[in-house]
């Protein structure tokens, strides 16, 4: 329960807004929808409040409906003029100067009922604004953001909720673990809630053993920090890159099982996603790439600017076969709005896509990239650098540590889809060792 009391406006508009906040790596106000919210609040304008002159309005921000683009509920009197957004609503209220008037609203039930997104949104906040002519004042009280719905119960809702949304993917559910300001991790497999109240360092390394230790898998994701789907101009390209995979090698990447590495633009471009990737790989950790994994949206892909997804190789759609499947480099990612139903795959004499193979002579290798669905160019990636560009297979010598991969690119350039990659060996290697 939280309580704005007193909200004075004695300037044109005041407003008192009781925000999300991320300290103890738990986003106090964001709620999900599926969760069965409600809302509540009293409100009672001093006796100098002059209707139909004064006014106060309480807004309910939602989550974003596709990129860059949001909506909110407002409480508000019914001929209060107001700028709003476009895909604003607004609910009626009547207030009267001296008398306290409450109001609830099922802003979870109101979704389904009037929003086109339904539930497929989350609550993020909540503001009072009052906009007087002169003194008059509002007194705000019994401020109520309360769920019915959490837990194993929603995790439940969400995956019925995916399984309704028509789009391009077959969703696996992840869990967000940090709100941290740098590395967030994304969990997958086995429900994990995290206990902050114990693990009050928030440190990615304790995050990522308290997942593993309740049989979960662990992506980083948005390696150059939480920045929205835009370039980051105060970022210096390449000393960003040489740094964080510095630090990344240097704590061991934390101990996750995934990288995620399929962002178009996010702080940096793509490439500069691939160059942490292959820096990493070329110091001897064994990480699958995957595709946006932190993306938080489940329709409109067509609109977003990192619409990436990931791809598994395997014949079973559950849980764990897919985890298994992605943790041994069967996957690839890409875009699948200007993709058509793709496929990845490199294959050798020695060993396909994902495999780590050792003991081989120092002699040449033929990989061939098996790709359909996308319209566009393969170029060969091999030690972080591009060798070849438009055939269909590379000769390959291998060395003590050859990572092998490929991408295909669109003639305009656009990133369509990336392989995972092959690694070849003359020294002896066993299985998917991390680090060397």
């Amino acid at each position: 329960m939280i309580g704005l009391a007193g909200c004075a406006a004695s300037a044109p508009e005041a407003v008192a807004a009781y925000q999300a906040r991320g300290d103890q790596g738990y986003n106090e106000l964001s709620r999900p929808l599926l969760s069965e919210v409600s809302v509540s609040i009293a409100l009672q304008p001093d006796v100098g409040w002059e209707a139909g002159a004064d006014r106060v309005r309480v807004r309910l921000p939602l989550s974003m409906v596709e990129d860059g683009v949001n909506r909110a509920v407002w409480w508000a009197e019914e001929d209060d003029p107001f700028p709003r957004g476009p895909l604003d609503v607004v609910v009626p209220i009547v207030l009267d100067p001296g008398v306290w008037s409450s109001f609830t609203i099922d802003l979870s039930s109101f979704a389904r009922d009037n929003l086109p997104e339904g539930l497929d949104l989350a609550l993020q906040g909540l503001e009072v604004i009052v906009a007087p002519r002169g003194d008059a004042r509002v007194l705000v009280a019994g401020v109520r953001i309360e769920e019915s719905v959490c837990c194993e119960e929603l995790l439940s809702a969400q995956e019925r909720l995916f399984e309704e949304i028509p789009g391009p993917v077959t969703h696996l559910i992840g869990l967000e673990l940090s709100y941290e300001s740098t590395r967030h991790l994304t969990a997958f497999g086995n429900p994990v809630f995290v206990d902050y109240e114990t693990l009050t360092l928030h440190q990615p390394i304790v995050l990522v053993d308290w997942a593993h230790a309740q049989g979960a898998r662990v992506a980083v994701t948005h390696v150059f920090g939480p920045s929205a789907d835009v370039i980051n101009p105060s970022l210096d390209r390449d000393a960003t890159v040489a740094a964080t995979c510095d630090e990344l090698a240097e704590s061991q990447v934390y101990g996750a099982d995934y990288l995620e590495v399929g962002y178009p633009v996010r702080s940096l471009d793509i490439t500069a996603h691939l160059e942490v990737w292959d820096c990493l790989m070329a110091r001897g950790f064994v990480l699958p790439g995957i595709g946006t994994s932190d993306n938080h949206f489940t329709r409109k892909w067509d609109t977003l600017a990192n619409p990436f997804v990931t791809w598994i190789l395997t014949d079973r759609a559950e849980t764990w076969p897919m985890l298994d499947a992605l943790s041994a480099g069967r996957a690839f990612f890409g875009d699948p709005v200007r993709t058509n139903d793709p496929y990845f795959d490199l294959r050798s004499p020695v060993g396909d896509m994902g495999a780590i193979v050792g003991d081989l002579p120092a002699e040449p290798v033929v990989v061939e990239a098996e790709v359909m669905g996308a319209d566009g160019v393969i170029r060969w990636v091999v030690d972080g650098e591009v060798v070849a560009t438009g055939a269909s297979s590379l000769e390959v010598v291998p060395g003590p540590w050859t990572v092998v991969r490929a991408e295909v690119w669109s003639i305009e350039q656009r990133p369509l889809l990336f392989s995972n990659a092959l690694i070849l060996s003359t020294e002896p290697h066993e299985g998917r060792a991390v680090g060397r």
